[in-house]
């Protein structure tokens, strides 16, 4: 195998990375298209990977590349700022929904990377 491929596979932070880098050029020209705005947030230790805003809507996304165990959820800072906001997780596997992420929804890599715009909801 190409080490080139080899390194990221093994390397948990830089896979992570090298994922969130792809989905954020994606959402980038899907946003664009659609004629919104795309943002990265960050507030002290609390950051949010990508908003998009389109006119008044806003989409908190956060993408997940790899197995978790940790519950996923947008920073509480952010949410309390912007109440309306919907959420979005791009995440690695399938995975029900569960009562701390109610309203939230998710999509699975394969899917954004299928159809990005759709799977934002543009």
């Amino acid at each position: 195998m190409n080490p080139f491929v080899r390194k990221p596979l093994k390397d948990k932070v830089l896979w992570g990375r090298m994922i969130e880098n792809t989905v954020g050029a994606k959402l980038f020209s899907s946003v664009q298209e659609a004629g919104g705005e795309l943002f990265y947030w960050r507030e002290r230790d609390d950051e949010v990977d990508y908003v998009v805003k389109i006119g008044k809507r806003l989409i908190a996304i956060e993408v997940k590349s790899g197995l978790y165990s940790e519950m996923l959820k947008i920073p509480s800072a952010f949410t309390h700022r912007y109440e309306n906001t919907e959420h979005l997780f791009i995440i690695r596997d399938a995975r029900k929904n569960n009562e701390k992420n109610a309203g939230a929804r998710f999509v699975t890599l394969q899917h954004f990377f299928e159809n990005p715009g759709k799977s934002i909801g543009l």
